[in-house]
């Protein structure tokens, strides 16, 4: 209730002089004279409450030959006559009985229904009553055979599902309508009554529900009890009440409506049920089920700007989205909150939809580009309700919270103190750096975040090492693998790039000092790939720069390798050995020489090396598929340097391929940059089994 309510009526101890001044105020007001400041205020606190409520009558009142020029100017006077009249109501109670002028405020609402009903709301197909006009700003009708049979087959799917709950709705798309009053503009020509809807969106399937209704009329069901017009169509009322399945080619419009008719008269008789007696018996069913179990969401726009609002549903940005008809249940006024506990909801729905826009947020939770949400929150509210996002459902999350409000009894607050609390859970993860890690890596790999939620939910009041544990087991089951000796790039890649993006992610999270996390949200971004660390046909290196710098590291592989002094091995080694001097001593080394030179050292090195089983786990590390692409199958050399080189570009590197890459893992007495060697790949794997051994 407004508060100039109180601080008017309470100090009017004296019955007689509010009568006295209650009685003024009419007389000035029919006048058309000044009221006076504070009865004033308080006929505008009014006109603010009433103002999306059903005033038509009253509003007729003072309309008996409107000027639709003066459209507004009349709209404020008819706003007015409520206002007093309402105050006349409360005073008359209030001077009667002496109720509180609260007490009196709720029976007067309840009595004369002064408060809008809920907006958004669900509403059975069967309750569409009263003239739908369709403007010339939309588009005519369009709807060809596969949108009608898509609707017809996904009913008939919920109708015929004798699997369902009986009390389950199906949910249509939302319908969006603008209350017009017959007078109070250029009439629509085929307007009956003394209101119809301006329908801003919705029109198709309006359009076509109406046609099902006649179709079933023939089938000796009801017909509708709404009626349809279009601005551009004079006489598209009478048109569309005898739709019989003929075409008529006359217009545009009339050709769909008609085709869209018969398409309705086909999928009945022919394609389900060509027996008479079943398919009256079928038409029963439909009859029954849109007159209460198939609903639509019906959005009232009050008083906003009709045209824009089509033109913002019209141009990307989708208005009518789950979080936006939610939002609209929850932070409207339906007398549950001041003005101030609005504000705080207010605030906390925007700091959410905001923080869901960090896209290392964002990332940590969802597998889905923003994109498929045009509203972030969408993804909070979902969780809440628990929805699986199907093409059949897209607004199950709506009805979900709808059901809590209407059919659980649940507040507006206590839903939105939901909301808050599991916005706060899931960001005291993102902050806490283990269970960041676990969580990203979980969601990263395909788990869903309901999934994880619930866990937690199922146990809740448990520490944080105790999620921490229950996570490791779920990353353990999820990851599937016993030892990282029984994977490889070609019996399951998937495998080897969930553990190296483990061994990633839990490296950088093992950081005892630093805030250091790993960036999912990149790695979702740059789209990962596995990457060959020494590539079995390398290309060749083309500079004598590289051609040197090879025959050096070569040279230390060589002197590295544990041969028998009398074995034929040891005498080809120091016979190569003799050969890798020579040309290094040289003054030029040509590129002949070199790459026989090369081929010799690479078979001779390849049977002594482990790079022959190139698709194991330890000559394997994560690259996005961009950087991948650009390596080919260039040597470990010419790998070495272009990702050097992206990594002073800033480009991002996983942490563990760059330390494969800068010979972090192997001891500094066995590195040679030029090769990817056994004793390299063995430190790799011996990393990778300490990062890991707890998943597997």
């Amino acid at each position: 209730m407004p508060p100039q309510i109180g601080s008017i009526l309470r100090p009017a101890k004296d019955r007689n002089v509010f009568l006295d001044e209650f009685a003024e105020v009419r007389r000035l007001h029919l006048a058309g004279e000044e009221l006076p400041q504070p009865m004033m205020r308080l006929c505008l606190s009014l006109t603010e409450k009433v103002r999306n409520m059903d005033w038509v009558n009253l509003f007729a009142l003072v309309l008996p030959a409107a000027d639709p020029k003066r459209r507004e100017e009349h709209l404020a006077r008819a706003r007015m006559v409520v206002a007093i009249f309402y105050l006349e109501q409360i005073g008359k109670m209030f001077l009667a009985s002496g109720s509180p002028v609260e007490e009196a405020l709720r029976k007067i609402e309840g009595r004369w229904q002064l408060v809008a009903p809920p907006n958004p709301r669900l509403m059975s197909v069967g309750k569409l009553n009263g003239h739908f006009w369709v403007p010339s700003y939309q588009r005519g009708y369009r709807w060809g055979r596969e949108e009608v049979e898509a609707l017809l087959n996904d009913l008939h799917e919920f109708i015929a599902d004798k699997q369902k709950p009986p009390d389950q709705i199906y949910c249509l798309q939302p319908v969006v309508v603008k209350k017009r009053i017959k007078g109070a503009t250029d009439e629509p020509p085929e307007t009956e009554g003394e209101t119809y809807h301006e329908l801003i969106d919705g029109q198709q399937r309006i359009t076509t529900l109406y046609l099902l209704y006649r179709y079933l009329a023939t089938q000796g069901q009801a017909i509708p009890h709404f009626s349809l017009s279009y601005e551009t169509r004079p006489n598209s009322t009478g048109f569309l009440s005898a739709v019989n399945g003929q075409i008529d080619d006359t217009n545009v419009d009339y050709f769909h409506m008609s085709a869209a008719f018969a398409r309705i008269k086909a999928w009945f008789e022919h394609d389900h049920w060509p027996d008479e007696k079943e398919r009256r018996s079928a038409a029963t069913d439909w009859c029954g089920y849109l007159a209460d179990q198939i609903q639509l969401i019906w959005y009232d726009a009050g008083q906003q700007d009709a045209i824009d609002i089509f033109t913002r549903l019209n141009a990307g940005r989708i208005v009518l989205t789950n979080a936006e008809l939610v939002k609209a249940l929850l932070l409207s006024d339906h007398g549950q909150a001041d003005a101030r506990q609005q504000t705080i909801r207010a605030r906390q729905w925007d700091e959410i939809e905001h923080a869901l826009h960090e896209d290392a947020f964002w990332y940590f939770l969802s597998n889905d580009v923003p994109q498929s949400y045009p509203t972030r929150i969408d993804l909070l509210l979902d969780l809440i309700a628990e929805k699986a996002r199907t093409r059949n459902d897209s607004f199950a999350t709506f009805v979900w919270f709808q059901e809590q409000l209407k059919g659980k009894g649940r507040s507006q607050e206590a839903l939105m103190d939901e909301i808050w609390q599991r916005y706060t859970l899931l960001r005291d993860w993102f902050e806490d750096r283990p269970i960041y890690h676990r969580i990203g890596w979980l969601i990263a790999t395909g788990e869903k975040l309901s999934v994880v939620m619930n866990e937690y939910l199922a146990q809740k009041g448990q520490s944080k090492s105790a999620f921490q544990k229950s996570l490791d087991g779920r990353i353990r089951k999820r990851l599937g693998v016993s030892s990282i000796d029984a994977i490889d790039y070609g019996t399951n890649k998937k495998k080897c790039e969930d553990l190296l993006l483990l061994f990633n992610a839990m490296s950088v999270g093992a950081l005892e000092h630093g805030n250091a996390r790993y960036p999912f949200d990149t790695h979702h971004k740059e789209g990962w790939s596995l990457e060959h660390i020494h590539a079995q046909a390398a290309q060749p290196l083309a500079s004598e720069k590289a051609w040197r710098d090879w025959l050096v590291d070569s040279g230390k592989t060589l002197k590295s390798l544990r041969l028998d002094a009398h074995g034929p091995d040891f005498q080809e080694a120091d016979q190569l050995s003799a050969d890798l001097d020579a040309a290094l001593a040289g003054m030029t080394i040509d590129r002949p020489s070199f790459y026989a030179l090369e081929q010799r050292i690479t078979a001779f090195l390849n049977r002594h090396n482990a790079n022959k089983d190139t698709d194991a786990i330890d000559n394997l590390a994560l690259l996005s598929g961009d950087i991948n692409a650009s390596l080919g199958n260039q040597s470990f050399p010419a790998k070495r340097l272009r990702l050097l080189d992206y990594d002073k570009a800033a480009r991002f590197i996983p942490p563990c391929t760059r330390r494969v890459f800068l010979k972090y893992y192997t001891e500094s007495a066995d590195q040679q940059l030029q090769f990817w060697s056994d004793a390299d790949r063995k430190a790799y794997r011996e990393a990778i089994r300490a990062v890991v051994t707890r998943y597997l």
